[in-house]
């Protein structure tokens, strides 16, 4: 994969889709730089995407649009990546899943695309030609309509479903969550999830959030809370310069 020019007009070749196969495959598609979550857009946090791809790196605006030329892959993961400024770790990527949710001649990243697109990258690793012949396109659409938040669940455990064939709908189900009192912060914090809330504290640094068990990590500019909890709803939390 790599990027092109666009032209003005241009032309794109049509694509038919089906779960896990392609037919006529367009050698150029048009991927679409969603405008930043909401949840991300205070100023001063995050300016713009990563996009990453199969060894392909551009950085692009949020609203643009980014030519593409397409290889042969059955399958590939396509990530757009952001951070926040002044912090050196990763939010969790918006992404797509190539050619299995192309849009007519495009390819438009979402917070659970980017979920789905984890889980396609952790089951290609171990079985490529499996993740070729899942639905991902469908799994997006399931994980959106039935996930608030795609990453209260983890998407390793849903490879490992998947890889284990014992994948079913009914497994994107998000766990409990629980009520989380934070208090000491310094300033706000984005959560790492596009589709999560962010942590903005009162005058004395008291912060209230619901999470689901596991660590959820939370970021501004040059620093990092992480916050754990387990499966009984107990809570630890540690602030850092990451």
């Amino acid at each position: 994969m790599r990027r092109f020019d666009l032209p003005a007009p241009f032309l794109i070749a049509a694509c038919a889709c089906l779960a896990g196969c392609r037919l006529f495959p367009p050698e150029r598609v048009i991927l679409v730089a969603p405008p930043l979550p909401e949840a991300w857009s205070a100023p001063g946090f995050v300016s713009g995407w990563s996009l990453e791809a199969a060894g392909l790196s551009s950085w692009l605006a949020p609203g643009a649009d980014l030519g593409l030329e397409v290889g042969a892959e059955e399958v590939l993961p396509v990530f757009l990546l952001a951070s926040v400024a002044g912090n050196p770790l990763p939010l969790r990527p918006l992404g797509t899943v190539w050619p299995h949710c192309l849009a007519g001649e495009r390819l438009v990243p979402t917070a659970a695309g980017g979920w789905a697109a984890s889980v396609c990258a952790m089951l290609s690793s171990r079985d490529a030609r499996l993740a070729a012949s899942v639905d991902w396109a469908r799994l997006e659409r399931e994980a959106a309509s039935r996930l608030a938040d795609p990453w209260a669940l983890e998407p390793a455990l849903v490879a490992a479903r998947l890889a284990d064939g014992a994948f079913r709908v009914t497994d994107l189900s998000a766990p409990a969550s629980a009520s989380v009192q934070l208090e000491g912060l310094p300033g706000a914090f984005v959560d790492e999830s596009p589709a999560g809330a962010p942590l903005a504290p009162d005058p004395e640094g008291k912060a209230a959030a619901r999470l689901p068990p596991g660590v959820r990590r939370f970021l501004a500019p040059g620093l990092a809370l992480d916050v754990s909890v387990d499966a009984d709803g107990r809570v630890t939390s540690c602030l850092f310069v990451p």
